[in-house]
């Protein structure tokens, strides 16, 4: 970008605003510009310029020449408090609107701009210097004995372990110079404590915030439960830590008395729920719908919990006794934030528009990294199904039984002592016209999404034929060459008709709206004032539907994923059949992750988890999340905003990996059977599979846990051997049993000889320390279904920036799984076990070493599976006697 001499669009503007040279350069500076402009013949000259504590230049760096009214502006080296300088030859200090978009972006990265004339006498300051917060660096050495304090060693069982101190000191140079610091900690090396104590002690000395976001349960737990309160008493200090939740958690109690003077709103047999939730709110510290101690439906909740778009803020009569708002209170006296990764996301979506759900912070750490990317993809998808649809239109008014807001309104405003003829316009609506419009709308719901579900289903079988993988496609994904397909001609239409039907509820709704608000009613009247909320909560919903439609529907782009999905029902009358949801994804999530969370200079930035790098590269992890390890900048992809940021990313990032402190090699073996079926990673299970994995199981006298990626493959091995483990006396636990995940896991750790077939969600976030876990089966390497929409996508924008998408995509991601599974099998320093992946391809293909050198473990033992069983025999007794 030029920036241009203002004369050519700011000629005869008043200098009025100008300032002596000698108040913003040093008498040096000011001689050295001089001549650097006299040696480019008087054109103009772009420098960037450091200040000293007067805030006067004291340093010039000369960075591009130009002609008498443009000059080149390569101001990315420039860093927060720097200032920008060029002059303008005419003596027209004004500013141009190029130099004011220069100075608009570089200026959102704390960097100032000045303009000078000739002789450096005069200066306009467009964006002045910005000073740094001087900031009390945090001693590391002293931190450091926190962690290895004979006191603290038998207090709190700490021990010396080199990894974790060297990462504290990694974290506490972080925080001291601002920088965006990449970890990975293996296993054991107690990384909560390495990033908590540099983070506190820097919060508490420099008065500014931490937020701390995780992406499981039980580490929040760990952190808010036992982290915590361990450092207050370690480091002596006091502060305060809020656990910030979602609204969904917390009872609005505006929204419960609205529904105990509406019982139309709840089943009759669910009413008595409501009286308990009246009661329990006048004790309950919380709020929270995980305090509680009796059980309340979905349905009931969904009523009275804190919504967003029902909320009234501080015009709500409840507003100081809200438990949400009174979280958000003790959120902003905090020193220590917790989160979890969606709240973050969140937040991030909200700061984009210049709103925030989480308090001002000086300071974030992001546990569980490797996470962060999938749950920001996830955060930022819209799906709609008729059910989304339906839900709004049934609170609306419901067709079976009359009930609904429009009801509720009719009889509240029939009631009022007013002019009938005002009301009339508005009684009429909530009477006849929006409860025939809500039942048009309902019944083209039901007919479109019945339309599409009959011609996907056709579409899908289709296209099936000839599919010879093991996974029958679910999806269909709207490319270019799919919407060439006669189908989507049927779809389109059946969409536009519900679209139609959508924008005339939303334009009734709308104008219902308007009339409300046009009877100036009395907004104390609670229960009154409530059924409006309402109206207006559903009728942006109906819109925010509408516009997810419209995108689903838009022409093909690289920037979304958008895909049908079959569905079954899974319970009720209709329990087996199909239906269809839409669904919309934003592909790639880098640049809105790098724009949000690294973009403020004087924010530092932890990352860290125990599975971020591959074969101990990050370049994966970094491009994910937005952070250049290497960056061209001269490259035509980006602005210069972009260019700015990443350039300054690149100088501000660092990363470091520490290896486990475990004692891998004497306490754990990983085995890989070499004469079981080649078709195990098509979740073919074979009579040879079903032996070995009885043999294996009771080997170990269970204490095992079966992990796989495919539900199906799982629930076929689970019923064959079951009876034979059974008969052993071994307890034999699947995932899906009615059982909460909890509940399976304490079932488990309980039992002395069990082994539990689980899927996806128990290969990370599950700590089994001790004797409980010793024998670790992954059934197959883990990479995602090939059919996945987002997959598909993701790995094209890989093919288009000129990488392999099974090498720098699919690949690094199934490794970061197989670490993630492997990291439950030790978890403690006295813990031992082995580790089975029944999966050829470990050996068989070329990438099977990548997987292999990824794991903290060095030795992997080939063999067949009766060596295998005999390996097992003699590691189990040199460990057990």
């Amino acid at each position: 970008m030029d920036m241009k001499d203002g004369n050519k669009e700011r000629v005869g503007e008043s200098q009025s605003t100008y300032a002596p040279a000698e108040n913003w350069f040093t008498t040096e500076m000011q001689i050295k510009l001089r001549d650097i402009i006299s040696r480019n013949n008087g054109n103009e000259v772009f420098g960037v310029g450091t200040v000293d504590e007067s805030s006067r230049i004291c340093s010039l760096e000369h960075l591009a020449s130009g002609n008498a009214g443009a000059v080149p502006a390569p101001g990315m080296t420039a860093t927060f408090g720097q200032v920008l300088i060029h002059n303008h030859p005419t003596g027209n200090l004004e500013p141009s609107n190029a130099d004011i978009n220069v100075a608009a972006m570089y200026g959102s990265r704390g960097v100032g701009n000045i303009i000078v004339d000739n002789d450096v006498c005069s200066v306009r300051i467009v964006v002045k210097a910005f000073k740094e917060k001087k900031r009390v660096p945090i001693d590391a050495d002293k931190l450091a004995t926190f962690l290895h304090s004979d006191e603290n060693s038998d207090a709190y069982g700490l021990e010396y372990r080199p990894e974790q101190v060297a990462m504290l000191r990694t974290i506490a140079t972080a925080f001291n110079e601002n920088r965006v610091s990449v970890i990975e900690a293996g296993t054991g090396i107690g990384k909560s404590y390495a990033y908590l104590i540099p983070a506190i002690e820097w919060g508490l000395l420099n008065q500014e915030r931490i937020v701390v976001s995780t992406s499981t349960i039980p580490l929040q737990e760990q952190i808010i439960k036992k982290d915590i309160p361990a450092l207050q008493t370690i480091m002596g200090r006091e502060f305060k830590t809020v656990l910030v939740k979602g609204r969904s958690h917390f009872v609005s109690i505006r929204r419960l008395r609205y529904s105990i003077g509406q019982p139309e709103l709840i089943p009759s047999e669910k009413q008595s729920e409501l009286q308990e939730l009246e009661a329990w709110i006048e004790h309950t510290d919380t709020g929270e719908r995980s305090d509680l101690p009796f059980a309340v439906s979905d349905e009931v909740w969904n009523e009275v919990s804190s919504d967003g778009d029902e909320c009234l803020g501080a015009r709500c009569p409840h507003f100081g006794e809200c438990f949400y708002f009174n979280m958000h209170r003790k959120a902003s006296a905090a020193d220590v934030v917790i989160v979890n990764h969606s709240l973050l996301m969140i937040d991030l979506a909200l700061r984009e528009q210049d709103v925030a759900l989480l308090p001002s912070h000086q300071a974030l750490i992001i546990d569980e990294a490797h996470n962060l990317e999938s749950i920001a993809i996830d955060q930022f998808t819209e799906e709609i199904n008729e059910f989304t649809i339906r839900r709004i239109l049934n609170r609306l008014y419901h067709n079976r039984n009359g009930r609904g807001i429009l009801t509720q309104l009719h009889s509240a405003i029939d009631a009022l002592e007013m002019d009938r003829d005002r009301m009339m316009p508005v009684l009429l609506i909530l009477s006849t016209d929006f409860p025939q419009k809500c039942k048009e709308l309902f019944e083209s719901v039901q007919e479109s999404f019945s339309q599409i579900t009959a011609v996907l289903t056709t579409e899908m079988d289709e296209l099936n034929k000839g599919n010879k993988s093991n996974y029958a496609n679910r999806n269909l994904r709207l490319t270019d060459a799919v919407m060439e397909r006669p189908f989507w001609d049927d779809c389109k239409e059946l969409l536009l008709q519900l679209l139609d039907e959508l924008k005339s509820t939303i334009s009734l709704g709308e104008k219902l709206s308007d009339l409300l608000d046009e009877l100036e009613l009395d907004k104390a009247n609670e229960s009154l004032n409530g059924s409006i909320i309402c109206l207006h909560s559903s009728i942006r919903r109906l819109g925010a539907l509408y516009t997810t439609i419209v995108t689903f529907m838009g022409v093909s782009t690289t920037e979304y994923c958008r895909w049908f999905e079959m569905r079954s029902y899974t319970r009720g009358r209709s329990k087996g059949q199909a239906y269809i949801t839409l669904s919309v994804a934003q592909i790639d999530v880098a640049d809105r992750l790098r724009n949000g969370l690294f973009s403020d200079p004087s924010k530092p930035v932890i990352m860290t988890s125990a599975t971020l790098a591959i074969n101990k590269s990050f370049e994966y992890f970094s491009r994910q999340v937005g952070l250049p390890i290497s960056y061209d900048a001269e490259s035509e992809e980006d602005t210069l905003d972009d260019k700015i940021l990443k350039t300054a990313l690149i100088r501000r990032c660092n990363y470091s990996l520490y290896q486990s402190p475990f004692n891998y090699r004497d306490n754990c073996r990983l085995m890989v059977p070499t004469n079981l079926s080649d078709d195990v990673h098509r979740n073919v299970i074979d009579d040879d599979l079903k032996r070995f994995m009885v043999q294996a199981i009771s080997v170990s006298s269970g204490r095992a846990m079966v992990l796989f990626r495919s539900y199906s493959a799982m629930k076929e091995l689970y019923e064959s051997i079951e009876p034979e483990l059974s008969a052993q006396n071994i307890l034999v636990l699947k995932q899906g049993l009615k059982e909460e995940r909890s509940h399976l896991l304490h079932t488990f750790r309980t039992a002395r000889s069990a082994v539990l077939f689980a899927t996806v969600s128990f290969w990370e976030g599950i700590d089994l320390k001790g004797d409980a876990l010793v024998l670790l089966v992954l059934h197959k390497l883990p990479f995602e279904v090939p059919s996945d929409p987002i997959l598909q996508s993701r790995s094209e924008v890989c093919e288009r920036r000129g990488l392999s998408s099974f090498f720098d995509l699919q690949l690094p991601m199934a490794v970061i799984k197989l670490k993630q599974g492997f990291g439950r099998l030790i978890r403690s320093k006295s813990d031992y076990g082995a580790a089975l992946i029944l999966d050829k391809r470990v050996m068989q293909k070329s990438y099977g070493r990548v997987f292999l050198k990824s794991l903290p473990i060095q030795e992997c033992h080939f063999g067949t599976t009766d060596e295998l069983v005999e390996q097992l025999h003699a590691f189990f007794s040199e460990h057990e006697g």
